[in-house]
C-alpha cells in the first residue's frame, strides 16, 4: 500500500524543500548531460550556462537534490561563475527540442537563489541581524520555553525564532530569500496563535517581522513602524 502523510506547506509559491511530482519528472525528462547547454530563470531574467556535471541517484537512475553543476556564460551577470542547482530547476535553451518540457518551473524560479547570488544572502543575513537588535524582538529572538509560556509547546506545531533562522542562514539552510521571509511569518503566526491577535506582544511581533519580511522581499533597509 502506498504511504500517505499531511505536510504543513508554507504559504508560499516558492517551497525550498517540497516539489511537485510533476516538476521533479520533467526535471529527469530533461536528462541533462555535460555541455549541454541551459538556462535559469532569475526575476524577469534568464541566464544561460553549460552543464559540467549532471548526477544521478544509483538506484533510481531519477536526478538528485542540487545534482547538476552549471557553469554561466560569460558571467551571464550572475556574482557566481557556477552553481549547484537541481535538474527541475532549469530549461532548455532556445531551439532545443527539449525546449517547453520545463514550462512549469517559470513561476517557480521568481526570487534570486542564494547559491547563484551569494550577496542576497548577506543582505537577508543583514535584515535579520537588525531585527534581532531591536528593543520589540526581545521575545523573539530565543525558543519559547515551558517556563515563561506553559503549553506552547503542545499548542504550536511549528516553533520558529530568530536565532534559529540566523543559524539556518548561517548554514545556507535557505536557498532563496522567500524561503526566510516564510519563516519569519511563522513567527508572528505562533505569536498570534499563543497569545491572541490584540495582545502588546502580538502587536509589538507584528511591527517587527512586518519590517523583516519587507526589507528582506523589498531588499529596503530594516525599520519598524
Amino acid at each position: 500500500q502506498p504511504l500517505r502523510f499531511t505536510v504543513l506547506y508554507r504559504p508560499s509559491d516558492l517551497p525550498d524543500f517540497l516539489v511537485l511530482k510533476q516538476r521533479y519528472l520533467e526535471g529527469a525528462s530533461m536528462e541533462w548531460t555535460t555541455h549541454d547547454g541551459c538556462r535559469m530563470l532569475f526575476g524577469d531574467t534568464y541566464y544561460d550556462g553549460t552543464i559540467l556535471s549532471s548526477a544521478l541517484d544509483q538506484r533510481t537512475q531519477l536526478p538528485v537534490w542540487e545534482g547538476v553543476h552549471v557553469m554561466w556564460s560569460g558571467g551571464g551577470g550572475m556574482s557566481a561563475s557556477t552553481s549547484r542547482l537541481s535538474a527541475w530547476e532549469l530549461e532548455a535553451l532556445e531551439g532545443d527540442d527539449r525546449k517547453g518540457k520545463g514550462s512549469s518551473r517559470k513561476a517557480a524560479a521568481s526570487d534570486e537563489s542564494f547559491s547563484a547570488r551569494p550577496e542576497r544572502a548577506a543582505e537577508v543575513k543583514a535584515v535579520v541581524n537588525a531585527a534581532m537588535r531591536h528593543e520589540l524582538a526581545v521575545f523573539l529572538i530565543s525558543a519559547v520555553t515551558p517556563d515563561v509560556a506553559p503549553g506552547y509547546d503542545e499548542s504550536i506545531p511549528v516553533p520558529m525564532y530568530f536565532e534559529l533562522i540566523k543559524a539556518r542562514l548561517n548554514r545556507s539552510y535557505y536557498r532563496q530569500a522567500q524561503a526566510v521571509a516564510d519563516d519569519v511569518r511563522i513567527i508572528y503566526r505562533n505569536c498570534v496563535e499563543y497569545n491572541g491577535a490584540d495582545s502588546p506582544i502580538s502587536q509589538n511581533c507584528k511591527a517587527v517581522t512586518d519590517a523583516t519580511r519587507t526589507a528582506i522581499l523589498k531588499r529596503t533597509s530594516f525599520q519598524v513602524k
